[in-house]
């Protein structure tokens, strides 16, 4: 591993550690040791998020093995073992202390914590001082980052936002409502539940070498048709080519009218889309191949097997140094028809059940934002409100992921969780814009439902 990906861990370590991610911290400066256990920079952050007096302890005396003048160590090392005298009982035995030699086996996975023998009632007062001390050393890590002048950590990536009450996959996209896996619509909305998916997402190496085959077709026909419009041109004195598209389509243009008339003389009509019929159909099946339309692939399937049988038969008809060019060519034939077989699935369509879970290749909030919008204009409200929802945890300072979460939860008439995202955008952002209309409209919405429930209540008894 490069001194680049250790570098990059390192600054992912430091950002989770500045955005309160713990556990995702202590991980990242993990790796960093195991691939540099002298990393001073990485023994000491790494000691603001290992848990426990001890484990900061070890982190600290290796910045103080690595680095003896470094004097935040030195003074977070006095810190850490005055908490730790404080914590032991009068009448234990005070042990004495030796620094930890700097090895994978010993100290890395110390600093873990991986192989303390301590009891529970050891560890009670150790955890009594952990968010202490966890400030105490926080205010050091920051004085060390600006004197080793570290690149500006990354935008943390926030630990997924889960709410157990959309954690269901087979929950209704669109209203939310629990439904079954073989369920084809959902009862309570209607919406359909299942959708075509490409069988395969992504474009094959296949499909990439038949566009490259189609691309000389392509631009020699266009070659060509751009010659002959450029030969009429020059006999009748146009200055551009293209003046006689608009005398060819039947369009109102600059050519005058004898000019026009002698063009249509020199290349009749008949000609003129003869000549460019080729392009039209190269340019359709160049951009179906890329867009993969299906009716392309039929198209280019009934050539392939058009050709190869073509060719095979000339091959029979012909005679000496033609029967060895017709196998040439019967050959190539029999490899396009391959080609098209494998081209078969990137065309290929199956139906899939839509499942209520974030979409794959999303990692910032505008990506989140984006989707979440795409799925409120499809009416998918409860795929938009768990897109939003991520949106606002990767931007928590933000106001505008969480106005469109709050609207996403009223359209699944979770009104409870509307007014909890209006009150958190109140608090980041008072007066943000639409926050009282939204609020207005939720406690109308509410009453609303009041009312219907409590008609339902006094209804009930006839009913039954």
């Amino acid at each position: 591993m490069g001194q680049e990906s250790v570098d990059g861990l390192l600054r992912e370590g430091i950002g989770a550690v500045k955005s309160g991610q713990r556990e995702r911290a202590r991980d990242l400066l993990m790796r960093v040791i195991e691939r540099d256990e002298r990393n001073v920079s990485a023994w000491l952050w790494l000691s603001g998020v290992v848990d426990g007096l001890e484990d900061r302890e070890i982190c600290l005396e290796n910045v103080l093995t690595l680095d003896p003048d470094n004097a935040h160590a030195r003074n977070g090392l006095a810190w850490v073992r005055q908490q730790i005298a404080q914590s032991v009982a009068p009448e234990s035995p005070v042990v004495a202390r030796t620094r930890t030699p700097i090895s994978p086996a010993a100290a890395m996975l110390r600093a873990g914590g991986l192989d303390r023998q301590t009891s529970p009632e050891q560890e009670s007062p150790i955890t009594a001082h952990d968010e202490e001390a966890a400030s105490s050393i926080a205010a050091m890590l920051h004085e060390e980052m600006e004197s080793h002048h570290l690149p500006p950590a990354p935008e943390p990536e926030p630990p997924i936002i889960t709410q157990s009450e959309f954690d269901d996959e087979y929950l209704c996209p669109y209203c939310a409502t629990p439904t079954e896996p073989d369920d084809r619509k959902c009862k309570a909305c209607g919406g359909s539940l299942w959708t075509k998916f490409r069988y395969q997402e992504k474009r094959s190496k296949w499909l990439w070498l038949a566009m490259a085959l189609q691309l000389p077709n392509l631009l020699g026909s266009m070659a060509g048709f751009g010659l002959m419009l450029m030969y009429v041109a020059i006999q009748v004195g146009v200055a551009d080519p293209f003046d006689l598209l608009h005398v060819y389509l039947g369009l109102p243009g600059q050519v005058p009218p004898g000019v026009a008339a002698a063009a249509l003389k020199l290349l009749p009509r008949l000609y003129f889309f003869s000549a460019i019929l080729p392009v039209l159909v190269s340019v359709a099946v160049f951009s179906g191949l890329y867009l993969r339309w299906r009716p392309v692939y039929y198209v280019y399937w009934i050539s392939a097997v058009l050709g190869f049988v073509v060719s095979v038969l000339a091959l029979f008809m012909q005679r000496g140094f033609g029967m060895i060019a017709g196998g040439v060519g019967a050959f190539f034939a029999f490899l396009m028809l391959l080609l098209v077989f494998r081209l078969e699935d990137d065309f290929k369509f199956e139906k899939r059940r839509i499942l209520l879970r974030l979409d794959r290749g999303l990692g910032n909030v505008a990506d989140f934002l984006a989707q979440g919008d795409l799925y409120a204009k499809q009416n998918k409200w409860s795929l938009a409100a768990i897109h939003l929802r991520q949106a606002a945890g990767f931007a928590p300072g933000r106001p505008g992921p969480r106005i469109a979460l709050a609207v996403a939860y009223i359209r699944l008439k979770r009104y409870d969780l509307a007014a909890r995202e209006l009150d958190e955008v109140d608090r980041i952002s008072p007066g943000a814009p639409r926050v009282e209309e939204l609020r207005g409209l939720v406690h109308s919405l509410r009453s609303v439902t009041k009312v219907r429930r409590t008609s339902e209540k006094c209804v009930a008894p006839e009913n039954v």
